[in-house]
């Protein structure tokens, strides 16, 4: 047996190509698909999603019965993200052909928490990767297409205040601040009249208390924080 000490791996934050707008390292797997399946729901709904750490065919989330979504999360470096993600397609694939011939669906799409990369001579990641889906897409008749980090990124930017925050443990910079300050505000009564965030139980640095604590507005139906 050997003496060598294994290496443990590395952290994902020194995944080459990480934007560091949000840290989806900090959340698990589970919590990650349910971030996916909160962001495909908001911009796409109806769209039917599966349940965290079920058996589940090769569907995470299915669009329109025809659109399928697989999530890859990762918190540790992956040394050659194009591999790791062909790798998926690739164990995937007697499910994905049956999927098309059961269910006919028209197209996969990857959704993963990682980084990818590009040069100038066309050796990066996501565009060795790019060749690799293409040949899938020959091989199943439908587009296999992939959401890297920087896909994903612009996905949750757009997103509503809502599905952000309830994955705090994801944000960070002035996206952390925004919800320490604003995170339990009422979407009915909104700021007060300092600008200040009025919440539910506490206000928010010195604010008045909330009119739906107030009895103003008769419920607390409007309520943004969700958790």
């Amino acid at each position: 047996m050997s003496t060598r000490s294994r290496r443990e791996p590395k952290p994902a934050t020194e995944q080459p190509g990480n934007s560091f707008r949000y840290l989806y390292w900090r959340l698990s797997e589970g919590e990650f698909q349910q971030l996916c399946a909160a962001i495909l729901r908001w911009k796409y709904d109806p769209v039917e999603c599966f349940p965290v750490g079920m058996a589940d065919g090769g569907i995470d989330a299915i669009r329109d019965g025809s659109i399928v979504y697989q999530v890859k999360w990762s918190s540790k470096l992956q040394q050659n993200p194009d591999v790791w993600l062909d790798k998926t397609i690739d164990r995937e694939r007697s499910k994905i052909q049956r999927l098309i011939r059961e269910k006919r669906i028209q197209k996969y799409v990857l959704i993963t928490s990682v980084a990818g990369t590009t040069t100038s001579d066309e050796n990066g990641s996501t565009q060795k990767l790019r060749a690799r889906l293409d040949a899938y897409s020959d091989e199943f008749k439908i587009p296999v297409e992939c959401w890297w980090q920087a896909d994903l990124d612009a996905e949750v930017v757009a997103a509503p205040d809502e599905i952000k925050w309830g994955f705090q443990e994801m944000l960070a910079g002035s996206e952390a601040i925004r919800y320490l300050m604003f995170g339990g505000v009422c979407g009915r009564c909104g700021p007060d009249e300092g600008g200040r965030a009025p919440s539910h139980g506490y206000p928010v640095g010195g604010g008045q208390p909330c009119e739906v604590l107030s009895g103003r507005h008769g419920s607390d139906s409007s309520v943004r924080s969700l958790r």
